[in-house]
């Protein structure tokens, strides 16, 4: 064969190949999802507290475990320790992060879906005849980015081996804590949470497709997640085999069909002292607990003799009614009114509210809004707020123990710049305080002042003894100024009772979004033009940096530029604009204004704009329309011939 013929033989060979790979790549791409690689779930966990000796960085030692053990399953992905704490120290946060809020925004932060924390409620090391042996408490906690709520959790004892020999103190430790990780995590693994789907709503109640047959059950508290957001928190009321209603206990975002309903775990409190064989004891919750509110305010409320008003005696919230709704103020600057009503517990002076702090839902380092303990309402607006102090509780709600006798600062400042055209959610807690006399616990201050008082007392009488004995009326008058000296020890008692303790209340969500908005401009027809057929208004689009805020307009008019309630104002049918940029015109259907009080010369008019997903909207004007409006222009008819 010629070179040539082979040259020919391989080139042609080569072809089949490439064919032949060429048609298996769509093969290749069209494989079945099972061969792909599934993402897992991202958690992460944080360092445990140890409410223990403090003689061994136990807590450290139990994150470890925790972490091992988590990678030993093998269900999730694990967020490795130095990004849990770069990510610490880069907000600031100085292990180990215990509040709620901050928990959740770590977990934002490392882009995990779930976090784990706990701690050591006690360790020791005991002695037996066989050998030594470490025993530990431990309460684990599972919370779910989403809502910053716990999930699942886990409240257990746990046991090394007895060890003779010589093994240190820690090597008995970490093996403790190994055991208790694993029995930890097999009790949460074990426990099924049921989720489900919003079929329908009504009111404050939902419609979802699981009932027992799945794990529900009567009373059972739920989240509402719509992606990752948390959108509400319920109760679930009434069971069939396949179905449920839930009752709405409090709405971020309201619900809609096919939002997500998953079941959450209360993690028990234990004590700190060991029982039998190092097991836990369980401990009865004074309040504070970790997300559901479970408080002793009202408590606090009994022994004050306060009735609560308006159906709110089971709550722990001291507001209710609370509403955000859009406006213009008269500045001309766009903001949202938050309001509320406040229950008979906090209508008085010295004891009750001592403020108010209005959070947002984009905003959680601190409160976006800060009201005075008189005040009803507060509004956020896009100049800002000026800032102020806040109160961070850690997220300890009520309680019945005077821990705080001044409110505790929060960090940084409050007040937060309102952006016209964006959705906003807000809730509203009370700073309050009672009297420290009112409180199971008393006051220690007036209780050490009164026996100072009584010691002086006694000093003087002593003294008028001595004063006698030795020199008569010398010592008559001695005696004199130590019993004025018990005296002003009376007085020190009395002034020692006067304190104050401090509490926040639960957040209280209002009932729905609102959108600030800037006042629509007007383009045509002219002011004072002649109208005298069927008119197209034009007026600017008021949309803001939130392309996909829907925007409803309606234009009005009058005889009588203040549009008074009644006959005298007519309001066109709205229409709903959804993508012109701000600045843009808009232009309304025809209208014919022949109709519009046909015996005036002149009329006056208006647009009105607002996001029609507020709840309930824009505060309503005299005719009980919620927009907000523009300013007034006016056109004439033709006069008659």
């Amino acid at each position: 064969m010629t070179r040539d013929g082979t040259r020919r033989q391989r080139a042609s060979l080569a072809l089949k190949i490439f064919a032949i790979a060429l048609a298996a790549v769509p093969a290749l791409a069209g494989r079945p999802a099972s061969a792909q690689i599934e993402a897992r779930p991202q958690w992460a966990v944080l360092e445990f507290a140890n409410k223990g000796p403090k003689s061994m960085t136990v807590g450290k030692m139990a994150t470890d475990a925790f972490s091992a053990e988590l990678t030993r399953l093998d269900k999730v992905d694990v967020a490795p320790a130095e990004s849990v704490d770069r990510q610490t120290a880069d907000l600031g946060y100085q292990p180990p992060v215990t509040k709620p809020a901050d928990i959740q925004r770590l977990g934002q932060a490392l882009q995990v879906v779930t976090v784990i924390s706990g701690e050591v409620v006690n360790w020791r090391i005991v002695t037996t005849p066989q050998g030594r042996q470490a025993q530990v408490l431990l309460r684990t906690m599972v919370w779910d980015v989403a809502s910053g709520l716990t999930v699942n959790g886990a409240a257990i004892g746990a046991q090394s081996d007895v060890r003779s020999g010589d093994i240190s103190d820690e090597d008995l430790i970490k093996s403790a804590l190994s055991q208790g990780a694993y029995e930890a995590m097999s009790q949460i693994s074990s426990r099924t949470l049921p989720t489900a789907t919003v079929l329908n709503t009504l009111n404050n109640r939902a419609l979802i497709n699981r009932g027992n047959r799945a794990g529900f059950a009567k009373d059972q508290r739920v989240i509402v997640n719509r992606g990752k957001s948390q959108v509400a928190e319920g109760v679930v009321r009434d069971v069939d085999p396949d179905s449920s209603f839930m009752e709405v206990t409090r709405s971020y975002r309201g619900i809609q069909p096919g939002d997500q309903v998953r079941v959450i775990f209360d993690v028990p409190n234990i004590k700190d002292s060991f029982g039998k064989d190092g097991s836990v004891q369980p401990k009865r919750s004074t309040g504070g607990g970790n997300n559901s509110g479970l408080v002793s305010l009202v408590i606090v409320l009994l022994i004050l003799g306060f009735l609560l008003s308006g159906g709110h005696a089971t709550n722990q919230d001291g507001v209710a009614n609370v509403t955000a709704e859009a406006l213009v103020l008269s500045n001309d600057v766009p903001a949202v009114k938050i309001s509320w009503t406040r229950d008979s517990f906090f209508r008085g002076t010295d004891l009750g509210p001592y403020q108010f702090q209005v959070w947002r839902n984009d905003y959680n380092t601190a409160p976006a809004v800060v009201a005075t303990a008189n005040q009803s309402f507060a509004y956020n607006d896009r100049d800002g707020n000026s800032p102020t102090t806040w109160y961070d509780f850690g997220g300890i709600i009520g309680g019945d123990t005077c821990d705080n006798t001044t409110p505790p600062a929060g960090g940084g400042n409050a007040g937060a710049t309102s952006s016209p055209g964006t959705p906003y959610y807000y809730s509203v807690e009370v700073v309050y305080r009672v009297s420290c006399l009112d409180l199971p616990g008393g006051c220690t201050g007036g209780t050490t002042g009164g026996t100072t008082g009584t010691t002086g007392g006694t000093t003087g009488t002593t003294g008028g003894t001595t004063g006698l004995t030795t020199g008569g009326t010398t010592g008559g008058t001695t005696g004199t100024t130590g019993g004025t000296t018990g005296t002003t020890g009376t007085t020190s008692g009395t002034t020692g009772t006067v304190s104050y303790c401090y509490f926040v209340t639960a957040k209280v969500a209002a009932v729905g979004q609102a959108t600030p908005l800037s006042r629509s401009n007007l383009r045509s027809p002219d002011d004072n033009a002649i109208v005298s057929a069927p008119t197209t208004f034009t007026f600017t689009s008021v949309r803001g940096a939130v392309a996909s805020v829907p925007l409803e307009y309606v234009v009005q008019f009058s005889d009588l530029p203040s549009f008074p309630r009644g006959s005298r104002t007519f309001t066109t049918d709205s229409f709903v604009e959804l993508v012109l940029p701000g600045g843009q015109p808009v232009s309304s259907p025809t209208i014919d204004t022949s109709t519009v009080d046909p015996t005036a010369t002149v009329i006056y008019w208006r647009v009105g704009v607002r996001n029609p997903e507020d709840v309930p909207g824009p505060v309503a004007d005299a005719n009980g329309q919620r927009y907000v409006w523009s300013s007034v222009r006016h056109f004439r008819r033709p006069s008659n011939p």
